[in-house]
């Protein structure tokens, strides 16, 4: 391993524990489309690198809310440049109380949820 990168993510403490219940309870968060993406919480890295925390719904009817992290790499060259392309994706998460590490290239991304401002 050749370096870690670590970002801290707060997110609001009313907000946490609406999408932290749904999570916790295998439920399908409420006006959002079967599949879809309630949230996405970002952080950008020293080096460029950007990891999402996605809580997404349910993917079938009934089923529970999940995390989906996320580490992206901005694309330099081409007709793709200034895009970010993904570069690396981690098991899938039931809570938002977690840290969140993805490896690219030899180096750790570590992204670290924190309830409250």
């Amino acid at each position: 391993m050749n370096k870690i990168y670590t970002k801290i993510i707060r997110i609001p403490e009313k907000e946490y524990e609406f999408y932290q219940r749904y999570l916790s309870f295998g439920e399908e968060i409420p006006g959002v489309a079967t599949d879809g993406v309630a949230e996405t919480y970002s952080a950008e890295f020293d080096n460029g690198m950007v990891m999402e925390i996605k809580v997404c719904n349910a993917e079938t009817e009934g089923g529970g809310a999940w995390i989906d992290p996320v580490l992206f790499k901005e694309i330099k060259k081409g007709a793709y440049a200034g895009v970010y392309g993904e570069v690396a994706c981690g098991d899938v998460g039931d809570s938002l109380d977690n840290q969140y590490n993805l490896l690219y290239n030899g180096d750790e991304y570590q992204t670290i949820i924190v309830k409250g401002n």
